[in-house]
């Protein structure tokens, strides 16, 4: 392939695809460097920076990088170089979208990052937090809305999981909360102490920093610790709010499987279904308003948590 590449075409493949210019330029090497950072950025640096600022600034200096080296090998090119034959478009198109389909195939079966929208995890999971979950064998194989497969959960389940799903009454909405009761089991939240199963889930108060910083409420905040199987966990129970907010209206599936007054409630989860809280117990969106949640709606367990 004898014709020079064009710096304004490099720049602009650069600006979408780094590794992709590096093709078009016939720099093979530089184009597997590129791809290989982009990925340490992309996971690595996603999760475990600790900053959302500082990773959005090493994506920007990637791309500057990136732009700038493509301009300055296509302007220096030489004009007698044969560029290789994996240079011409219909290659690099081929390959952009091999890329795409992989990294929607890796999302939709293996892991896929989610940010956390609220508070109602908190302590455990601070609001904006960025959480890897896993999604291979739990069913539901689907990504950027789109829905590839819908399977049986393999993969096993247990109380204290913290869970992703689809919210019942809100099908394309993603909340993030803790697993508290499996199918057949009877759950029973009563003056703020949880019962599974007739058996008191063991708590103990703790005055340990467990990264909970509201200083306007901290005064009417209790932090406990709680053990399940899956581990111990934090919650936050605040002394001024209700157990439940009995008014609110529970017209769910399976509602009559519940006995709800001002002290709480108690529930036998159905079959297929499961019972979730948020660790931030008064001020959750959870199984105790919108119900139990199907099998078919977990999305995934969560296995990273960035604060």
């Amino acid at each position: 392939m004898h014709n020079k590449p064009k710096p304004w075409i490099a720049v602009l493949i650069a600006f979408f695809a780094t590794p992709l210019a590096m093709m078009y330029l016939g720099k093979l090497r530089y184009a597997l460097l590129y791809f290989v950072l982009l990925l340490v950025i992309a996971f690595g640096l996603f999760f475990y920076l600790g900053s959302e600022l500082a990773a959005s600034l090493a994506k920007l200096l990637y791309l500057v990088v990136g732009i700038t080296h493509a301009y300055k090998i296509a302007k220096h090119f030489p004009d007698e170089k044969i560029r290789p034959s994996y240079s011409r478009w219909y290659y690099l198109v081929s390959v952009f979208f091999v890329f795409v389909a992989m990294a929607f195939l890796i999302r939709a079966f293996t892991f896929e990052p989610f940010k956390a929208p609220s508070a109602s995890m908190s302590p455990t999971i601070p609001p904006k937090s960025f959480l890897l979950v896993q999604k291979w064998g739990y069913g539901n194989y689907a990504s950027f809305g789109v829905t590839l497969s819908r399977a049986a959960i393999s993969s096993p389940l247990q109380r204290g999981d913290i869970l992703v799903f689809e919210v019942p009454d809100e099908i394309k909405t993603n909340y993030v909360k803790r697993l508290i009761g499996l199918p057949d089991d009877r759950v029973e939240y009563r003056n703020k102490r949880l019962t599974i199963n007739g058996l008191a889930i063991v708590t103990r108060k703790t005055e340990e920093d467990v990264g909970f910083n509201d200083v306007d409420n901290s005064a009417q905040i209790d932090i406990y610790e709680e053990q399940m199987e899956s581990g111990s966990y934090h919650v936050m129970i605040d002394r001024e709010l209700p157990p439940i907010v009995v008014s609110y209206p529970r017209e769910f599936m399976y509602n009559e499987r519940c006995q709800f007054d001002a002290t709480g409630f108690v529930c036998t989860v159905p079959k297929d279904h499961y019972f979730m809280m948020g660790d931030n117990r008064d001020n959750s969106r959870d199984s105790r308003y919108w119900g139990f949640l199907p099998a078919d709606h977990i999305v995934g367990k969560v296995v990273t948590i960035l604060k």
